[in-house]
């Protein structure tokens, strides 16, 4: 739950407004590349598994498996098999996949708390067989439920009746362990190469792209960005100082940091308004939202001015956050349930 505290400011221009909704936009995409999806890593733990025969004669094998969560939760399953296969989650398709490659599937909005039911059918064309599930379903508190094939899956060969295989409370009576055969790298697809790419670590709509503009090792971990002067990123660093991020040569790449000021750190929210930073975190007089303004255009802030001062035991998940620019010309505060204005408010706040 959160409140909402609107700060008594100058009004703006209806074109300087437009141009913060634009600007707003196009800086809500680069944050999304420094951020980290489910899965976005290297190491592959799941087991490659088939059904429990030796050799298996052309047809269909159907796999099944079930995790529960105490959370709600979001997921995601990188999946390789010897051939096409279709996968459902909780009675949903997901998604299908050409045999001996590698295939990514997006399960937020899909699992959930309880039982989260895994359904694969593979189309067996020859008498090899090999399936290779790397999934995890992870809750909002962090904790991780690992959905990696293995010895827990269940397989037959006789083709299930309707769709009830593929949903939550399925009785997998008469159907059999499936056959480890072990780790990606001692298996005969051993070949196939299992490596992500940051790009592979999100999931677009049809004709949308994503490039990362700032390299981590740059930028480190960030929590809020805006636009600064002369088409600089003032961002802030988790736990951290104010950065100005800098691309020296115009090519769209940000290579260069400027330490902006670390006199206030651990931003949740950071605003420009007529050359000025808003930035809302903990600075030299406690948590509150200051002004930071850049006169001599160094890149660098000239003073800290406090605004107004919040109380807030740190800035958690329930404390101050982001700060914008209303349509009225004043600035707004997204304030956590457990964090409120630290001063009478003028009788004219919304």
């Amino acid at each position: 739950m959160n409140t909402y505290t609107g700060i008594a400011f100058y009004p703006v221009s209806l074109l300087e407004l437009s141009m913060l909704r634009r600007l707003s936009f196009v800086l809500f995409i680069l944050l999304c590349t420094s951020s980290n999806l489910l899965l976005a890593q290297d190491n592959y733990n799941a087991q490659w598994i088939r059904f429990q025969e030796e050799t298996v004669s052309p047809g269909g094998v159907w796999y099944h498996h079930d995790v529960r969560s105490d959370s709600p939760s979001t997921g995601a399953l990188r999946i390789v098999c010897d051939d096409p296969f279709v996968v459902w989650v909780n009675g949903q398709k997901v998604g299908e996949g050409e045999a001996k490659k590698l295939h990514r599937f997006n399960l937020n909005g899909i699992v959930g708390r309880g039982t989260n039911s895994i359904a694969i059918k593979v189309s067996n064309s020859d008498s090899k067989s090999g399936l290779f599930v790397d999934g995890e379903i992870r809750t909002q508190g962090g904790h991780n439920h690992i959905a990696d094939s293995g010895d827990k899956w269940v397989a037959t060969r006789t083709k299930p009746v309707g769709d009830a295989w593929t949903k939550q409370g399925f009785k997998t009576t008469g159907w059999t362990k499936v056959k480890v055969l072990g780790p990606h790298k001692d298996s005969q697809w051993s070949s196939i190469v299992l490596k992500d790419t940051y790009k592979d670590r999100y999931v677009l709509a049809p004709g949308f792209e994503i490039e990362r503009v700032a390299e981590p090792e740059l930028v480190g971990s960030l929590i809020a960005m805006t636009w600064g002067k002369r088409g600089r990123v003032i961002a802030s660093r988790e736990r951290g100082p104010i950065l100005s991020v800098i691309d020296t040569d115009g090519n769209g790449i940000y290579d260069k940091v400027i330490e902006y000021t670390n006199e206030v750190k651990n931003c949740q929210g950071l605003c420009m308004v007529h050359g000025d930073v808003y930035a809302v975190g903990e600075g030299p007089k406690g948590i509150g939202m200051y002004r930071l303004p850049d006169n001599n255009n160094d890149d660098k802030a000239d003073e800290v001015i406090l605004v107004v001062n919040f109380v807030s035991k740190g800035m958690g998940d329930h404390a101050p956050h982001d700060v914008i620019l209303g349509p009225d010309g004043w600035l707004y505060v997204n304030m956590g349930n457990h964090a409120w204005i630290g001063e009478k408010p003028h009788e004219t706040t919304p």
